[in-house]
């Protein structure tokens, strides 16, 4: 009546009563009912262990452990198998197991996507000599002291995070991950000559946001007043989000700069913060309605989905909005609104 669009996003479908709520059941070959519920993404996160029990059950020796290099040939992106009179579409990917890796087959293309990515990952590492010593030495002291205050147990952790995050780096610009021999002999020469710059460019980065950080979280311990508690909770919990241990790897080296510009307009923000607290209120609940949104999206998709780009982006999307809103000043690489994220955000829904 009124011309009003209501994103899908908005709606709280795990609210629905039990009558609104398809049923699903999942039976095996001889009938028998094997798992049942109305939260069709439980039920498949219920039952893979079983789906991979079986693709491995039809594999015939297609599945393979302890791999420290490339002995396969052509990894295919997809296999059909059969099992109990039907054809089944598997992916095989490479899994990292740690000191070696795996191929295992899959259920979903979205599954192998990333398994792929961390295997080829692993197996590229485990080829390449250590780089450690050779960034230790190339470390400036201002960047070695500003590493000192990082979240992590100890600079051997974050150099290790460091060198993952440098890794996907190049493998996103050498073209990985690999399918073939062919294919990963030239990724491995990349990672020989290329790594240990780009673990140093990776730690350079970290040694300008750890400084800011720090003094972000100095700032926000001098705010004691009461009327300000929401946004300091507010500011608080981003910062944990940004720069939690790990947090290398989990933004990767891309987006370090990002991290930088976000915690300037932070900074803007607390400069402006004590003026017009009830100002900065309505511009946080802008933020947390997109967030909420994006908690909600997270819930509808299977966790093998959440580490994809697309749903990582609309992550970003919103620390674009507290720029955007907090601190415009500083300025975002393409428009950023609320609509836009959640228009992003009813795409992705299922």
């Amino acid at each position: 009546m009124r011309q009003v669009a209501v994103p899908r996003a908005v709606w709280q479908l795990d609210q629905a009563p039990d009558h609104l709520r398809m049923n699903a059941r999942v039976v095996d070959v001889d009938g028998r009912v094997v798992g049942e519920g109305r939260d069709l993404g439980a039920l498949q996160r219920a039952l893979r262990g079983a789906q991979q029990d079986a693709l491995a059950s039809a594999a015939g020796g297609l599945e393979r452990r302890g791999l420290q290099t490339w002995d396969l040939g052509e990894l295919p992106r997809t296999v059909t198998l059969r099992s109990g009179g039907h054809e089944v579409r598997a992916h095989p990917a490479l899994v990292d197991e740690g000191d070696s890796v795996a191929v295992r087959l899959l259920g979903t293309a979205a599954e192998q996507e990333p398994a792929m990515w961390q295997g080829t990952r692993r197996l590229l590492q485990l080829g390449v000599p250590s780089v450690l010593r050779y960034v230790q030495g190339r470390l400036p002291n201002a960047t070695k002291l500003a590493l000192t205050a990082s979240p992590y147990r100890d600079l051997a952790e974050l150099l290790g995070d460091a060198t993952l995050a440098a890794a996907d780096a190049l493998l996103a610009r050498h073209g990985g991950p690999a399918w073939d021999a062919e294919g990963f002999a030239a990724l491995r020469e990349a990672f020989r000559g290329e790594l240990g710059d780009a673990v140093l460019a990776v730690l350079t980065d970290v040694g300008r946001i750890l400084p800011l950080a720090a003094q972000v979280e100095q700032r926000l311990d001098g705010l004691v007043s009461p009327a300000l508690a929401p946004a300091v909770a507010d500011i608080c919990a981003q910062l944990g989000a940004l720069v939690p241990r790990g947090f290398v790897g989990q933004v990767g080296s891309r987006r370090l700069g990002d991290l930088v510009r976000y915690l300037r307009a932070t900074e803007v923000r607390l400069d402006t913060l004590t003026r017009d607290p009830r100002r900065d209120r309505e511009r946080m609940d802008t933020v947390a309605r997109t967030h909420q949104a994006y908690l909600s999206l997270l819930v509808a998709l299977p966790p093998s989905r959440h580490v994809a780009e697309d749903v990582r982006a609309i992550r970003w999307m919103i620390e674009e909005l507290r720029v955007n809103t907090f601190a415009q000043a500083i300025g975002t690489p393409t428009p950023v609104s609320e609509q836009r994220i959640l228009r992003a955000i009813d795409r992705l829904t299922p």
